[in-house]
């Protein structure tokens, strides 16, 4: 028999995996897939499925985000550069 707490460590398991794992001010740190979905649900929309289209939107997104929160060349270089697949 599957306890309460059980129940619920499962559910809060299942929802980091989604999450980023860092503030949004050190969003060069995240895992662009992660990142792009978790700002369309923030948007209550789904995200792309198209690799090109996601590339597309990934590149709009850290524009906006290098705007706000500027990452450092190397690591905005490399996420630039992520396949997605």
């Amino acid at each position: 028999m599957t306890t309460m707490s059980t129940l619920k460590k499962l559910v809060n398991e299942a929802i980091d995996d989604k999450l980023p794992k860092y503030p949004m001010s050190k969003w060069w740190k995240n895992d662009p897939d992660v990142l792009l979905r978790y700002v369309y649900w923030l948007k209550k929309q789904m995200p792309p499925i198209d690799p090109k289209a996601k590339k597309r939107e990934w590149l709009k997104l850290m524009d906006q985000m290098a705007a706000k929160h500027k990452a450092p060349y190397n690591d905005f270089k490399k996420m630039a550069q992520h396949k997605f697949k």
